[in-house]
């Protein structure tokens, strides 16, 4: 009774060492459950069932190490299995035959997937090396190296999503930046133009200000430039004597100037003793021919009166102790010239000379402009223009007349060098 028992212990054990594939464990209890259970009428359905399960354990085993390509140890257990009266082991024994004699062929080794492959590995280090490079250059405004490096990685990977984007947005970067240096050119030439159009001449027909004296009672003036400056030199400088007789206006100049740095306060510094006096006249006037002295009865010539600068007349004055701008002006008047002071400067010029840049206007006129001018009373006769307004006596011809002359004749103070034209085929003056 004791050996029964435990012959159902070891099925029992076999069984469940059958159920987790453990064919090995299984195989040898249910031998032993066979061992210990006699061919009687008690244990007989009991023995039966171990050597079932026997010959199912050869069975599964034979098919595990034929799938394991371990042929000689299948066709043993399927050997066992087809002595415990399994069905199936006479064909697989069969199988096992076959496949011994014509071996299936070598499987190829698993392929290794793309991403853990060392040359993957390598071309993803180098990119995103390259691309950390580049992104520093776009962080630091360099665009220019930013894109060098961004293309040559798309030159060797064109599909590289995060170089793409990144050389989108250095297009972009750049965009912005060409936009901007676009606005700026255009508003620069915006602002030339409209400098062009907007001329400072201002004060320049103004010689001399009104300098304010500051109420607090200290004598200074509120505002001192360079110009007032030379105002106030001008004003403190006294010269004893001046006397010339029918004398040129460049000698006189060279006198005045000589005399500001002799006269002026001796405890300045030479350099900053005097005015400093430029002559500006027309060099047209100044190559004038000089007349040619008269003979007198005996075929001697008369000494020849020193010859005028600039068509300026020659100059007679005898006076004493004068402030140095009180000269200038007497000069100035006697001269028919007039001064203005730029800057640490004073400029002697024509009385009519431009003191800026000529600017050229035009101005829509009536085709009936020629027509209207030969209607005015006395204007084929030529002469200027009574106190009503009529032409008194002029010489102007009515096909090609001078315009300039016409409007002088009005009372327009025509500055030297300017000139008055009619188109009358776009009807413009």
């Amino acid at each position: 009774m004791l050996f029964e028992n435990h012959g159902r212990d070891c099925l029992e054990q076999g069984i469940v060492a059958f159920q987790v594939g453990n064919w090995t464990k299984a195989a040898e209890k249910f031998k032993e459950a066979i061992k210990f259970l006699p061919e009687r009428d008690a244990t007989l359905q009991t023995r039966r069932e171990a050597e079932r399960q026997l010959a199912e354990t050869y069975y599964r085993m034979a098919l595990e190490q034929k799938s394991n390509n371990n042929l000689d140890d299948a066709e043993k257990s399927a050997n066992e299995s087809k002595r415990m009266g399994h069905p199936k082991a006479e064909k697989l024994l069969v199988d096992i035959k076959d496949t011994k004699e014509n071996p299936p062929p070598i499987p190829p080794p698993p392929r290794e997937k793309r991403w853990i492959q060392p040359e993957y590995k390598k071309d993803r280090a180098d990119i995103s090396n390259r691309m950390k490079i580049a992104r520093e250059f776009y962080g630091t405004g360099e665009y220019a190296k930013c894109r060098e490096t961004v293309e040559l990685i798309l030159k060797d990977h064109p599909w590289e999503k995060d170089a793409v984007d990144m050389l989108r947005k250095v297009s972009i970067a750049e965009h912005k930046y060409v936009d901007n240096e676009r606005i700026t050119s255009r508003e620069q030439m915006i602002k030339d133009v409209t400098e062009a159009w907007s001329p400072r001449t201002y004060g320049r027909d103004y010689s001399v200000s009104e300098v304010k004296v500051d109420p607090r009672g200290n004598g200074e003036p509120l505002v001192t430039t360079d110009e007032m400056k030379i105002i106030e030199k001008m004003k403190s400088i006294t010269i004893p004597e001046i006397d010339f007789c029918q004398a040129n206006i460049t000698d006189i100049v060279n006198f005045l100037t000589e005399a500001s740095r002799e006269f002026d306060k001796q405890e300045l510094p030479p350099e900053q003793r005097g005015v400093n006096i430029v002559l500006k006249l027309d060099n047209a006037a100044a190559a004038a021919p000089v007349e040619t002295a008269p003979v007198d009865d005996w075929g001697a010539a008369n000494l020849a009166a020193p010859a005028a600068t600039g068509g300026v007349p020659l100059i007679t004055i005898n006076t004493r102790y004068v402030t140095l701008l009180g000269a200038l002006d007497m000069i100035m008047e006697l001269a028919n010239l007039k001064y203005r002071v730029r800057d640490n400067v004073v400029l002697i010029m024509p009385e009519n000379a431009p003191e800026g840049k000529l600017i050229h206007r035009m101005y829509n006129v009536l085709p009936s402009l020629v027509e209207r001018r030969t209607m005015l009373p006395g204007a084929n006769e030529g002469g200027g223009l009574d106190a009503f307004g009529a032409l008194a006596g002029g010489t102007t011809t009515t096909t090609n007349p001078d315009w300039k002359e016409f409007f002088g004749e009005l009372g327009v103070d025509w500055p030297q060098g300017s000139t008055c034209q009619h188109m009358p085929q776009i009807g413009k003056l």
